[in-house]
């Protein structure tokens, strides 16, 4: 639903911070250390303040979209999304 210019959905998407640190600790792993490799492997240009928003689910409606689209279609997100090269440098 939209509301002047703020979008209400009924439904979010959230970070399960706790499954995601139990998940860092089982690999030794600390945010920025995840942060760096998130931005290595996929090019990323985000700041790991930015990052941090991310798993502060400040900015989870892209996520939400792609959940619920996959969901419809009772296929992973990786059936029908994939990760492309942009033209930026």
């Amino acid at each position: 639903m939209q509301m002047g210019s703020i979008v209400r959905h009924k439904k979010d998407i959230k970070l399960n911070r706790q499954k995601l640190q139990e998940i860092l600790d089982s690999q030794k792993m600390e945010y920025i250390e995840l942060h760096q490799k998130v931005c290595t492997r996929y090019g990323l240009d985000l700041q790991y303040k930015g990052f941090m928003s991310l798993m502060s689910n400040k900015s989870s409606w892209k996520l939400l979209y792609a959940h619920a689209i996959s969901d419809v279609l009772n296929v992973k997100y990786t059936d029908i999304f994939e990760i492309v090269e942009t033209n930026k440098n």
